[in-house]
């Protein structure tokens, strides 16, 4: 175990030196649009358009739509369209560009002139992608004018995405993008959005800067209206951006014939690894022109391995950590560095924190590193990994990490790209690849470009986001629970609010969340479940142990994250509610006027209960994040769920909102970030001690 992770202490999260710009849209009702033409507007043959998405592929995202010009970000086809025609709608120019990235922060520009079919050229971020032209009328006539124009929504319908957005630009002006200087008008050379478009004099120029902004347009066009609760987005392309990108297990990898390198005894790496359940990861391997192995860095049975060898192929390097040190499904950073003239100078870092490596072969020769024909990046022999990878950087130098890591911001807590790492250095390593989806080969270091074998990536989670963890209670039988002997408080509420992200892997077995009973094991105030037919179910007792409350869920799909955000205020009906998913889903069957009590329930209980004996294990599930409070939190309200999960669907950091007094400082509250204290409670009534086996679970996925 590794002890506390990059979610450690989650206030570091408000520490970021500069703050996220651009809106977050919910994917169900959030979308910008004008029900008028913009201001000035002309059809013409000629046009640049540009913006900055990030799309989590969950539909297609309508970058741009009025009554003839559609520009879509598309999945699962995994195309930028085009589809553009005249005032009186025949088509003129319908082009798509393959290699979107979803899952990524990208800067979209297209440019074309109607005269020339070959003018149409479109990049994300700094990479051309290659088109293919459907449609094109030389000389049409594009219909820009329009009576109604909408962002993130199709104006012949209704097409709304879950996505980030801002820098949304158009004008009426060719500019020809394969010119470096035209695209940095747009996206910067460290591949942050480019400030200065309002002074380029478009008829749209949307920043997009926050959710109070986001309809304002800086362009001559006039401004749009907001619908639906948009949110300023928790990240923002603004921001340094750690990247990853997620191979298939079946056949994709990277490799690259590097130039000759010089056999050495140094030698330090960085990556992002996530490996999903099972998965045997090859993550970086360097072989000869035979395929005999002469380095590899493989993350296999939960255990980070480094092994080496000479020039007469015997093995002089050989680190390992413990079988299970490092659970599947999670997200790690690991940082290493090794001088083979002294061992004491070996540095291994995972999430910031520096841990033991058990030393199997540490010899003073050099490696062989003058006779690796290929690096390979997620291929071990015919083994293809099936997870994501992201900021590698590998040189055949030492970095004292122990004085300064330039890959960990010890600040925000959180990984540093390895470009802004190189630039810190002021080397030039042999290998420094953010490994974005969009451009996922390209290398900044000296080594070259890598070259793709599979059916392309597509983008994954980087680690600059909020990870939400989660406990393992059992991954067929029910293993361990989560407990305490004590009261939570001494009081008698009427009302409670409950969030909680779990991912169920049984579907027959009812798992139970959290369960409040007395020391006879009979007396239970709280009992919150997911019941065998897939339903979520909380029932609340009084002191008599008589039924008060009584809600159900319908049936939710297995082995898939879920979160569920229930309130109640038993002193009134109309304060209630469940919410799964962001979705309404309840069947209240029992509301009575009565307390329930917690000055009797001392046997407070995550992943089990307590049988007047002994506790009782009682889940087969990963339980992300529980919040509990005896607040009554109107969950009805969209902008309080919003609160507790963004608007892309994933659990919020809740330490600085309960810090800044925004939420209710709860009773319970456990992250799961610190995996050697998985009942570690930053609510108020204190810690859950383990019992039997709980141990780290998969992050929270949707």
């Amino acid at each position: 175990m590794i002890g506390k992770d990059f979610n450690s202490d989650l206030s570091l999260d408000a520490r970021e030196a500069v703050p996220p710009e651009g809106i977050s849209l919910d994917g169900d009702t959030d979308y910008l649009s004008r029900s008028s033409d913009l201001v000035g507007n002309v059809n013409g043959k000629v046009f640049t358009f540009s913006c900055t998405a990030y799309h989590t592929g969950d539909s297609i995202l309508y970058l741009y739509s009025s009554d003839n010009i559609n520009i879509t970000y598309t999945t699962p086809a995994n195309i930028i369209v085009l589809y553009m025609t005249d005032s009186v709608g025949t088509l003129k120019c319908y082009i798509t560009f393959a290699g979107m990235a979803i899952d990524t922060f990208a800067t979209i520009t297209v440019s074309g002139n109607m005269d020339d079919v070959n003018s149409f050229k479109l990049f994300m971020n700094d990479t051309e992608l290659t088109p293919t032209v459907n449609t094109f009328v030389t000389g049409g006539i594009l219909g820009f004018q329009s009576t109604v124009f909408n962002i993130n929504n199709w104006t012949g319908g209704t097409t709304i995405s879950r996505c980030r957005l801002s820098n949304i630009f158009l004008d009426y002006t060719y500019r020809d993008l394969s010119i470096e200087a035209n695209r940095r008008l747009f996206i910067t050379a460290e591949g942050k959005p480019a400030d200065g478009l309002a002074s380029l004099n478009p008829i749209l120029y949307l920043p997009m800067t926050d959710k109070a902004t986001a309809h304002i347009n800086e362009g001559t066009g006039g401004n749009f209206i907001q619908n639906g609760l948009i949110e300023t987005a928790d990240r923002g392309a603004n921001q340094d951006n750690c990247v990853a990108s997620l191979f298939d297990g079946v056949d994709d990898y990277m490799y690259l014939a590097p130039s000759p390198i010089s056999d050495g005894k140094q030698m330090t790496i960085s990556f992002n690894c996530k490996m999903d359940a099972g998965e045997y990861g090859g993550v970086f391997e360097g072989h000869n022109s035979g395929g005999t192995t002469r380095l590899n860095i493989t993350v296999v049975n939960e255990r980070f391995n480094l092994y080496a060898v000479n020039s007469a192929g015997s093995e002089i390097l050989n680190l390992s950590t413990d079988i299970g040190s490092f659970p599947f499904s999670r997200l790690y950073t690991f940082t290493l560095s090794v001088d083979l003239t002294d061992n004491t100078k070996t540095r291994f870092i995972v999430n910031g924190i520096s841990i033991s490596i058990n030393e199997i072969t540490f010899l003073d020769e050099n490696i062989f590193f003058s006779d690796v024909f290929s690096f390979w990046m997620n291929r071990l022999s015919t083994i293809y990994s099936n997870g994501s990878i992201g900021e590698l950087y590998f040189d055949t130098s030492y970095i004292d990490l122990a004085t300064e890591n330039p890959f960990w911001n010890s600040e925000t807590n959180k990984p540093i790209p390895v470009r802004t790492a190189m630039s810190t250095l002021g080397t030039n390593p042999l290998i420094c690849m953010p490994i974005d989806a969009s451009s996922p080969t390209k290398n900044y270091g000296s080594g070259g470009d890598f070259t793709l074998n599979g059916g392309g990536l597509v983008g994954a989670r980087g680690a600059s986001e909020y990870i939400a963890r989660s406990a393992d209670f059992g991954a067929v039988a029910k293993d361990g629970n989560l407990s305490k002997t004590t009261v939570l408080e001494s009081s008698t509420p009427k009302t409670a609010s409950v969030v909680i992200g779990f991912s169920d892997k049984s579907g027959t077995l009812s798992d139970i969340f959290l369960n409040f009973k007395n020391n006879d094991g009979v007396m239970q105030s709280f009992n919150l479940s997911f019941s065998s037919g897939e339903l979520i179910q909380c029932i609340v007792n009084n002191a008599s142990n008589s039924q008060i409350m009584l809600v159900q869920s319908s049936a939710l799909t297995i082995n898939s994250f879920h979160t569920v955000m229930l309130s109640f205020d038993l002193t009134n009906s109309a304060n209630r509610s469940m919410y799964i998913d962001g979705v309404s889903n309840a069947t209240w069957s029992t509301y009575v006027d009565d307390t329930y009590s917690l000055t009797l329930s001392d046997r407070p209980c995550i992943g089990g209960y307590f049988n007047g004996t002994s506790f009782i294990n009682g889940a087969v599930t990963d339980i992300a994040s529980i919040y509990f409070t005896t607040d009554y939190i109107d969950f009805s309200q969209e902008s309080n769920r919003n609160l507790f999960v963004n608007q892309l669907g994933y659990p919020r950091n809740l330490q600085p909102l309960i810090d800044e007094g925004t939420i209710p400082n709860p009773l319970i509250y456990l992250p799961f970030d610190d995996t050697d204290n998985l009942g570690k409670n930053n609510g108020t009534g204190g810690d859950f001690t383990t019992v039997g086996t709980v141990t780290a679970g998969a992050d929270f996925n949707i």
